[in-house]
């Protein structure tokens, strides 16, 4: 339902983001037909960031996407940071066995490309952009941010990601099961002889220890 006011003045009080929009201005009397104008309202404020996630772990080798909302008029500039490029031969395998981030260099701008793939969808004074790191590797792990500006001002959102080693290893252990499926079946047959043995080697000690036995009682009688 649309709301409606009567009179030639609307006064908004304390504007907000959220009554930006289209206004129409109704003129009618007894008689026919009824005029009207439509006014764009248009509200600025500075930009608002606000990521999907703060910690991101994933396999290492697979593609990741990050992503942030902003909300900004008017329309700002957007693009993404890593928070420090990890140095050569610096990233160190923590002891869950997690890739973690050690020595770092001054903050890297990245771009559309091989490495990245970046894409904003605009709706209104919202903008949802988003990230995608090709083959995630442990020079990828750190910290990215989302930053975004305009006129009146600048905001930031900031994304940990980490490299879940123990995943990849776990993926390869159940692609080493899948390629061999006879080794169970291999390992059955064995299994039931080792019952089977024990199984026997309790029968015959029974027995045996059942003769002694016997032995001593009539033994005993004599």
């Amino acid at each position: 339902m649309l709301d409606a006011y009567n009179g030639t003045h609307l006064h908004l009080p304390k504007l907000e983001r959220r009554q930006m929009g289209a206004y129409l201005c109704i003129a009618s009397n007894d008689v026919p037909p009824a005029v009207s104008k439509r006014v764009s309202l248009s509200v600025h404020f500075a930009p608002s960031v606000r990521p999907t996630s703060q910690l991101l772990g994933a396999p290492l080798g697979s593609d990741v996407q990050l992503e942030c909302t902003v909300e900004a008029s008017p329309m700002p500039v957007s693009y993404w940071l890593k928070g420090g490029r990890v140095l050569p031969n610096t990233f160190t395998s923590a002891a869950n066995g997690n890739y973690e981030q050690a020595g770092l260099s001054r903050p890297e701008m990245l771009l559309d490309g091989p490495k990245y793939g970046i894409t904003e969808d605009r709706h209104g004074f919202r903008t949802n952009m988003r990230l995608v790191v090709r083959s995630f590797s442990p020079a990828d792990v750190g910290t990215y941010h989302c930053v975004s500006t305009n006129s009146l001002g600048r905001a930031d959102g900031t994304m940990r990601l980490y490299g879940l080693a123990e995943a990849a290893r776990g993926r390869g252990n159940s692609a080493t099961s899948a390629l061999h499926p006879n080794r169970t079946r291999h390992l059955l047959p064995l299994v039931l002889l080792l019952i089977v043995s024990c199984t026997v080697g309790t029968i015959r000690t029974a027995i045996s220890a059942g003769s002694d036995s016997n032995s001593h009682r009539n033994s005993g009688s004599r």
